[in-house]
């Protein structure tokens, strides 16, 4: 995750924790460049209110890791930006806002699409479904 509000960070680290997954926070897009390069971080949550361009940023994670997930969360999702997000490399546009079920839906999702998405030698040993525990079922409000 790319962002620069910690408490924005800390409620996606506690829906995170208790689905069994783990986020990792950095303040600047260059911070983040090494582990998207090397794909470990396989999806990445670029807050628009960062202090980059969103665009910009996408730009430069795609140059690094053309695989990697990319997601803009922003205050205003609309029909207009979810398309240029699209247009842009990303794949999905989340509200900043979004309930807690929305955003578990929407990460899943992603990681569900880029696991499915990748030549088998390339993709992952295990994901967010693994860890918490194997179905959407397991997820309370």
């Amino acid at each position: 995750m790319i962002t620069a509000d910690f408490d924005y960070y800390s409620r996606l680290s506690v829906l995170a924790t208790g689905c069994g997954w783990s986020v990792r926070v950095a303040s600047t897009l260059e911070e983040i460049i090494p582990k998207v390069q090397d794909g470990s971080f396989p999806l990445v949550v670029y807050d628009c209110d960062a202090a980059d361009d969103w665009r910009a940023a996408f730009d430069r994670l795609r140059s690094v890791n053309s695989s990697a997930c990319l997601l803009l969360a922003s205050r205003v999702t609309d029909p207009y930006l979810w398309q240029e997000v699209i247009q842009a490399g990303g794949f999905d546009l989340i509200s900043r806002s979004a309930p807690r079920d929305e955003l578990v839906h929407k990460l899943r999702f992603a990681w569900f699409w880029n696991e499915t998405s990748q030549p088998a030698c390339n993709r992952r040993i295990s994901g967010p479904s693994e860890r918490s525990g194997n179905s959407n079922d397991d997820v309370s409000q």
